[in-house]
């Protein structure tokens, strides 16, 4: 239901894992079991982790498309969560 709700605000959820450097964020897609949380654990060098499993996207006033990872991640601990006062939206 939140999916869908989201979806209709112009949020859409994608499964994957992300990490945010100094020119957005890097997301990592693709099937159930194949490495996407590892490989995003593993980028930390200059990397910050910002999903594991749920990375909502939406679209930017000037058209782009941006990363939304203020949705709390269930698999990520609490200090691991991207901060509440950090930006809403970061390039993709």
């Amino acid at each position: 239901v939140l999916m869908h709700a989201l979806a209709h605000e112009g949020v859409h959820v994608l499964h994957a894992s992300a990490v945010l450097g100094d020119d957005g964020v890097l997301a990592f897609t693709a099937d159930s079991g194949t490495g996407k949380s590892t490989m995003a654990a593993a980028s930390t060098n200059g990397w910050t982790r910002v999903a594991d499993d749920l990375l909502a996207v939406g679209r930017a006033s000037d058209d782009t498309i941006v990363a939304r990872p203020h949705l709390p991640q269930p698999k990520l601990d609490a200090a691991s969560q991207y901060p509440v006062d950090a930006p809403p939206a970061v390039p993709l």
